[in-house]
């Protein structure tokens, strides 16, 4: 006889992603802004949590709907991307459906990881911020080095503040060199030292695909 309550401890042990604006930020430094929402619209994905890639510029209206581009909802375990809009997009801007699909897997498959709490990517020198609000002028932040200051670009430099960013560069610069040598020394002539590199390799691709554009913006 099946125990009533199996479902219910399972949904409890599965990692909960809340709603929100998530930056990731690559070992190279380039970075990503995904929204997750829950869908109130009529229809088959009523309740469902929706991901979105931000595909506008930095420091604009981020409740303007056309500067984020749904690709997929969250499942129980993962995130299941729309393989039409993927193959759509693929066929548009990387010049094959399987293309976008690929693209899209790779993303979903990182923000839901980092998002969730797995250390996968983190090993990678991935990092994940949940952004927020410049103090001074309130408006949504998702750049690294603004979420860590608590000032949108354009506040920093009327504020005088860019030295400090230009500072935590440096000091995080150092201490990535650091640790990036220490790492070598420690796994040198060691094959999972040589699989990582690779993992990270095409993550950084994923991160730094120039070439992808969503209704003919860069991504």
């Amino acid at each position: 006889m099946s125990n009533p309550n199996s479902n219910s401890a399972s949904n409890q042990n599965q990692p909960k992603i809340y709603n929100g604006i998530y930056t990731i930020t690559s070992p190279t430094g380039s970075h990503r802004t995904f929204r997750v929402f829950t869908s109130k619209r009529e229809g088959g994905f009523k309740g469902k949590q929706i991901v979105q890639l931000f595909i506008g510029t930095n420091n604009t209206d981020y409740s303007n709907p056309y500067e984020w581009h749904a690709f997929g909802h969250i499942a129980t375990t993962s995130i299941t991307i729309w393989i039409e809009r993927a193959k759509q997009h693929g066929c548009q801007s990387l010049g094959s459906e399987q293309a976008g699909i690929q693209f899209f897997e790779k993303l979903a498959k990182m923000f839901y990881s980092l998002a969730s709490g797995n250390e996968q990517f983190l090993k990678l020198g991935c990092t994940i911020q949940v952004s927020k609000h410049c103090f001074k002028c309130n408006r949504v932040i998702t750049n690294p080095d603004s979420l860590d200051l608590g000032y949108g670009p354009e506040c920093t430099k009327k504020l005088g503040l860019s030295v400090l960013i230009k500072g935590n560069k440096g000091n995080a610069k150092s201490e990535k060199k650091s640790s990036e040598t220490s790492e070598i020394r420690d796994n040198r002539n060691s094959k999972s030292s040589c699989a990582l590199s690779s993992e990270r390799s095409t993550m950084d691709r994923v991160m730094c695909a120039a070439s992808i554009k969503v209704n003919g913006i860069s991504i």
